[in-house]
């Protein structure tokens, strides 16, 4: 691998991370990783990390949609 797929790979890790702390939502997450949030979905589920999806996580994710 080189340098930049390493950094990358670090950003995914540690927005994952985050994530699984309760410091960001999963859809901030997926966007810190460059991926789709069904992406990130699936890779938070292939590491066993429950999904932490609450009202506020979906109007935030609404809102980051809509504008």
């Amino acid at each position: 691998m080189n340098r930049e797929s390493l950094l990358k790979e670090r950003n995914r890790d540690h927005a994952l991370e985050e994530y699984q702390k309760g410091g960001i939502t999963l859809c901030k997450a997926a966007s810190i990783a460059g991926i789709s949030l069904r992406e990130r979905m699936d890779k938070a589920s292939d590491r066993g990390i429950a999904l932490q999806y609450s009202l506020d996580d979906l109007r935030d994710d609404f809102s980051a949609v809509v504008g």
